[in-house]
């Protein structure tokens, strides 16, 4: 039997739903701090539902047409909204463009996530957080991400950000960040 795959969106009048699996991946990668007003809410523009912890932003591009706004999403994969008050961090300018990227790594995600993060890990001068990214596939898999493309910022070599690209189904695909932790190794 083939896992479930994406999130599944459906439309209720105004109301949106996904699978609680894929709700619980996309707040894997919320804030969770009440601190950070408006990131522990899901950005949602053109097509694109955006979560972020400030360390990591997943962008899941899908085929509907959601109103433009932050919305709350429940454990039950209710997305609640939209809200218009308070600002998310403007993600759309972290998206590398194909010039400002190089490929690092193709492969099957859920076959390969030591190799991977072992890749990862060798091309970036500065060491990522092997946590942060393993929490970051662990949602992927959720979300039922089989085969990825894992490519490296052109532009900044020594604080490089990586960002994990891949479809989950026909209509869904998804843009998955790690930012740098800042800490530069020492030998090689």
């Amino acid at each position: 039997m083939q896992a479930e795959r994406g999130l599944k969106l459906l439309c209720y009048e105004k109301w949106f739903r996904m699978r609680p699996k894929a709700a619980s991946a996309l707040k894997t990668i919320m804030a969770t701090e009440e601190s950070r007003y408006v990131m522990d809410m899901a950005d949602v523009s053109e097509g694109d539902i955006a979560v972020t912890n400030g360390r990591q932003l997943l962008v899941v591009h899908v085929d509907h047409e959601i109103m433009h706004g932050h919305y709350h999403i429940t454990n039950e994969g209710w997305m609640v909204g939209p809200f218009h008050e308070g600002r998310f961090p403007k993600w759309q300018p972290l998206i590398l463009k194909p010039k400002q990227s190089a490929l690092v790594w193709d492969g099957d995600l859920a076959e390969g996530v030591p190799e991977l993060i072992w890749t990862v890990n060798r091309q970036a001068d500065t060491a990522l957080s092997i946590d942060l990214l393993q929490l970051a596939v662990r949602s992927l898999l959720s979300l039922g991400a089989d085969r990825v493309k894992v490519y490296r910022s052109r532009k900044q070599k020594k604080d490089a950000m990586i960002q994990i690209k891949g479809k989950l189904t026909e209509s869904e695909s998804f843009t998955c960040l790690q930012m740098p932790v800042g800490i530069r190794r020492t030998g090689a």
